[in-house]
């Protein structure tokens, strides 16, 4: 599980906007609640019949991504939790948890990028 906290000079609204636009246009599962917006994406059954190894495998990994927005007065603090949405599996290939952890990467500093986060993120791996 990947969890980060950023600035953002948008209102908690506007930001989570851009969010729930951005991937919904990306084909994920958005749901927008009240301060905060869920996103999913990918597949564990289409992940494992793709092949883990092929790059459409890759794409169907599937991760869950929670921002939490809060009113600052002056923009926005916002909290994303991002953990991958994986299966048991009775022997997981050594290299699927890298990918797994560079998935949720990827989508926290796409959230990051998209509400105009006011630092870079740090990395805590």
């Amino acid at each position: 599980m990947l969890e980060d906290e950023w600035t953002s000079g948008l209102p908690p609204a506007q930001a989570l906007d851009r969010l729930a636009e951005h991937f919904a246009a990306e084909r994920a599962g958005v749901r927008r609640e009240h301060r905060r917006v869920v996103v999913t994406v990918g597949s564990d059954l289409r992940f494992r019949l793709t092949g883990a190894a092929s790059a459409r495998g890759r794409r169907a990994l599937p991760a869950e991504l929670t921002v939490t927005a809060t009113d600052t007065g002056s923009g926005s603090v916002l909290r994303a939790r991002c953990r991958d949405d994986l299966g048991w599996y009775a022997r997981m290939p050594a290299w699927v948890p890298r990918r797994a952890a560079e998935r949720t990467a990827h989508l926290v500093d796409t959230a990051r990028v998209l509400t105009g986060a006011a630092s870079d993120r740090v990395d805590r791996s």
